[in-house]
C-alpha cells in the first residue's frame, strides 16, 4: 500500500506546532463487519496538553497603553495593531516607523505592518506571526542544546502563551529540565512529561499500519493524538465497525489507539 507521510505543521492562531508524525494512505472499500468487543474503558486520548499560559506581566499597565495608542496616528505613520504580550506591548505600524517609535514611548515593541517577513500573511494573521518570530531563535536555541539527547518528543511554539513547549519522554533528563524557564526576552520554554517520544510514535506507527494492512482493514491518516498520549487512527467507516479490537489495536502499536471517523486531505 502506498503511503504518503505529513509532518503536522502549520500556523495556527495560537500555535505553530511539529507535534508527532503523521502517516496517510488511500482507503480501499470498507467491509461489513461485527462491531468488535470493547475491551473495556476505550482510550480518550483525554488530558491537558501543555497547562495554562502564564499571567502577563504588567497586565493592567500594558492594557492601559494598548487603549491609549490603538488607532492612533502621526505624521505619516498609523497604528494598524496593538496587543499586550509577555513580551510587553507590540504594535503593528504602517509608514514611518521611526517616527512612530519616537511618538510612542511606552510601547515596547513597534514593528512595521508591512515589513518583508509580514506582507506574505493576511491582516488577521500578521500579530500572531510578529510574537513567533521572537521565539524563533529561542527554538534554534533549545534544539541546538538538545541535539542528540533522546526522547523528544513534540516541538511547538505557542503564540498565545509566548513561549517554545517541549514534550519530552519521562523521565526528563536533567540537561532538558534545565532549559525551563523564562528567558530575559519574556520568551518561556516549558518542558512538558509525556510518556513517549518521537521515536517511539514512529514505530508505533509502523507497527500498527503493518497490522493493518495485514489483516486488510482500511484506514486514512494515523499519528500522535493530541495530548500524545497514544495515537490516533482515522478510518473511513464507523469506528465501531472497524474489524479488529481495541486490545489487538494496543498489542499491534505497544502504545493506546484512539479511532476516528475521518479523511486526511492529500493535495497533489
Amino acid at each position: 500500500m502506498k503511503r504518503w507521510v505529513a509532518r503536522c505543521a502549520g500556523l495556527v492562531s495560537v500555535v505553530v506546532t511539529t507535534v508527532g508524525p503523521t502517516v496517510v494512505a488511500p482507503s480501499t472499500s470498507a467491509q461489513a463487519v461485527a462491531p468488535p468487543s470493547s475491551g473495556g474503558q476505550r482510550f480518550a486520548c483525554a488530558g491537558d496538553r501543555w497547562g495554562p499560559p502564564r499571567p502577563l506581566p504588567a497586565a493592567a499597565r500594558q492594557q492601559r497603553v494598548a487603549e491609549r495608542v490603538r488607532g492612533r496616528e502621526g505624521d505619516g505613520w498609523t497604528v494598524r495593531r496593538v496587543r499586550p504580550t509577555h513580551l510587553g506591548v507590540l504594535a503593528l505600524v504602517s509608514g514611518d516607523v521611526d517616527a512612530a517609535t519616537s511618538a510612542l514611548p511606552r510601547v515596547d515593541h513597534v514593528i512595521s505592518w508591512t515589513g518583508g517577513w509580514l506582507s506574505d500573511f493576511p491582516p488577521s494573521m500578521r500579530m500572531g506571526v510578529a510574537v513567533s518570530r521572537f521565539l524563533d531563535p529561542v527554538v534554534n536555541d533549545v534544539m541546538r542544546r538538545t541535539r542528540g539527547v533522546p526522547g523528544r518528543g513534540g516541538l511547538a511554539i505557542w503564540v498565545d502563551g509566548t513561549a517554545v513547549v517541549m514534550t519530552w519522554r519521562a523521565p526528563v533528563p536533567r540537561q532538558v529540565r534545565r532549559l525551563a524557564g523564562v528567558r530575559p526576552n519574556g520568551v518561556e520554554v516549558r518542558i512538558v512529561p509525556r510518556p513517549y517520544s518521537q521515536s517511539d510514535f514512529h514505530r508505533a506507527i509502523d507497527r500498527l499500519t503493518d497490522f493493518l494492512d495485514e489483516r486488510d482493514e482500511p484506514w486514512t491518516e494515523v499519528g500522535a493524538c493530541h495530548s500524545e498520549r497514544g495515537l490516533s487512527l482515522h478510518v473511513p467507516g464507523r469506528p465501531d465497525r472497524l474489524g479488529v479490537t481495541d486490545a489487538e489495536l494496543l498489542e499491534a502499536a505497544g502504545m493506546p489507539v484512539k479511532v476516528r471517523h475521518g479523511y486526511y486531505a492529500v493535495a497533489d
